[in-house]
Parts: C-alpha cells; sequence; structure tokens
C-alpha cells in the first residue's frame, strides 16, 4: 500500500541520456528519454480522483513541449479538457465549465442553461459568453452576468442580471424545471445563428459551494412547460443588435433612449470652463450660469463656433 501518492518527480541528465522517475514509498518507476526529440507521456492516478490523468509531450526534451491535464493530445502548452477550480475562503470560482455549439443557420429558441443543483442554497454568479453569426460590421457577440441567492424552497432573492455587447435577445431569467435550477436566454420565439455559448465561469459561495464543476447541460427549447418560480433581473443598460443603447429601457428607439418613470431621468451638470466648439456636424448642449443670479440656461452650440444660442435662460435656483 503506498503510504505517499508520490514524493516528487525529478530528472538526472547523465551520459546525454535524460531519466525521469517517480518515487513512492514502495516503488520507483524509470522512465529513459533520448536527447533530441522524442516524447514523454505518464498518468498520475489517484484514488480521490479516478478518472484524473496527467499527460505530458515533449514536455522533457529540446523540444517545445506541450502539457495535457485529462487529454493525451495537448493542443497548446497547457491544454485542459475540463473544467478548473479555484476554492478558497468557502469561495468556489470555476472556470469553462460547459461549451455547446449549433450548426443551424436558423435556431429557434430559449437558450436553456441547466444548473447541476436544485435549491441549493448557494450564492452565484455567472458569466455566460456567446457568439451569434449575424449583424454584419456590427456582429452580435454578447456576454451575460447573472446570478442571485438560490434558495432551498427553490426561489431566487437578491437576483441580477447583465446584457453586454449585442445580443439577440433582451432578458435574463431565473428558474427551476422541477428537477434542476436554469437560466433561460431569451424566449421561445428568439432566433439565432449557428450560436456558440460558454458558461465561462461561476462563482460559488455561502454554502454548497462544491460540486458545480460537472452536471451543466446547455440547450435550446421551444415549450417552456413546467418552467417555475421564474424571476426576470432587471436590465439597467441595454444595446440592441442595432446600436441603440437604452438606459431604463431594454427596447431602445434611438442611439440613446433613456426610459423609465424616474424622479430625475437625465442630468446635466453647470459648466463654467470656456466653450469648446463641438466641430463640423455636431451639436452640443451646456448648463451655464443664468442671466439671474442663481438661475442657469441651457446653451446649444454647433459646427466651428464657440457662439451658443440659449435655449431657455433664467432656470431654477440657488445654482
Amino acid at each position: 500500500m503506498k503510504r505517499w501518492r508520490y514524493a516528487f518527480i525529478g530528472m538526472w541528465f547523465l551520459f546525454g541520456i535524460f531519466f525521469i522517475y517517480r518515487v513512492f514509498a514502495d516503488d520507483i518507476t524509470l522512465t529513459t528519454l533520448m536527447p533530441g526529440g522524442g516524447s514523454v507521456g505518464w498518468s498520475l492516478s489517484d484514488p480521490d480522483v479516478p478518472d484524473g490523468n496527467i499527460y505530458a509531450t515533449n514536455s522533457i526534451s529540446p523540444n517545445t513541449g506541450n502539457v495535457g491535464i485529462g487529454t493525451t493530445g495537448p493542443g497548446a502548452k497547457l491544454d485542459v479538457a475540463g473544467t478548473t477550480l479555484t476554492n478558497r475562503e468557502s469561495v468556489a470560482f470555476y472556470r469553462n465549465v460547459i461549451h455547446a455549439s449549433s450548426g443551424e443557420s436558423l435556431q429557434t429558441g430559449t437558450i436553456k442553461i441547466t444548473l447541476p443543483k436544485y435549491g441549493s442554497n448557494t450564492m452565484l454568479r455567472v458569466r455566460i459568453l456567446g457568439y451569434n453569426y449575424a449583424g454584419s460590421a456590427r456582429g452580435t457577440s454578447w456576454e451575460v452576468v447573472t446570478g442571485g441567492y438560490n434558495y432551498s424552497n427553490h426561489n431566487w432573492y437578491n437576483y441580477f442580471a447583465e446584457i453586454h455587447g449585442a445580443a439577440p435577445f433582451n432578458q435574463v431569467r431565473l428558474a427551476n424545471d422541477g428537477a434542476n435550477d436554469v437560466i433561460l436566454l431569451g424566449n421561445t420565439a428568439t432566433n439565432w445563428s449557428y450560436p456558440k455559448v460558454v458558461v465561462a465561469e461561476v462563482m460559488a459561495g455561502h454554502i454548497n459551494y462544491t460540486g458545480w464543476d460537472t452536471g451543466w447541460s446547455i440547450s435550446w427549447i421551444t415549450d417552456e412547460t413546467g418552467i417555475a418560480n421564474v424571476v426576470t433581473p432587471t436590465i439597467d443598460v441595454f444595446r440592441n443588435t442595432s446600436g441603440n443603447v437604452g438606459i431604463g429601457t431594454k427596447n431602445p428607439a434611438a442611439k440613446l433612449h433613456i426610459g423609465g418613470n424616474n424622479a430625475r431621468q437625465f442630468s446635466i451638470d453647470k459648466s463654467t470652463v470656456a466653450v469648446t466648439a463641438p466641430g463640423a456636424g455636431v451639436g452640443m448642449l451646456r448648463w451655464e450660469a443664468g442671466t439671474n443670479t442663481g438661475t442657469l440656461k441651457l446653451v446649444a452650440y454647433a459646427g466651428t463656433s464657440t457662439t451658443g444660442t440659449t435655449v431657455v435662460d433664467n432656470v431654477g435656483a440657488g445654482n
């Protein structure tokens, strides 16, 4: 019975020949490598990780070598076939959790990302990357950051979502399907073209923060029957596939669309520095000191002139 998993891996150089050895409590494994080429491969098995293998190609030779973890054919200096994990201070951080790709030029439906747990009492932050073959020069590459506290009663609390890039959808939902918790992107009428999706990062904390490396799935669904406990986080800022940006609205109708019934919807601070002409074909607005003490005036400038036109004067008080 091995009393150590392994003590060390070393290398000798003697008479132009490389020796690689592993030392255990009860045996020594020795492999010989000739210089000038070839490859070396080894498997480090562990009773705690029955499927865990490490392979190396040309890693100890005069040639440039690649190292693979979980693969015998590494395609880069470090090729990891699977999820990586950093676990510290009761927070687990997983990378490259699951990838999915569709070969359909027209794929319709909700992207359903199925989580490996159900009512797990876990605080989650999930980062999802996507590419959609559409949009011409603007493209429709996108990123979603979403999460919340997934409670044991199958509800989500303090949930959130952000959509970055030009996504072909404007809503993110958190829910469950009766067996697992799910993340839903878009809806059953959302159109995709050769979509690629990656759950790039998962940050899990609080209680059940381990075991998030496997058990995920990504699919496109056209029937949401059975989806329950649905919450729809507010999207504060959204850019659509036409390049319009909405603040407080997910349906921007102009290059900048400010929506919502807010007490303070749009604010511009008073300018006291000397004005600079905006340039040919460009106009701008500035709040400046009004004619009456304590008031403001809104002044419009355009082109190469620093002479403005007052839109409204003597507004407000105490300025």
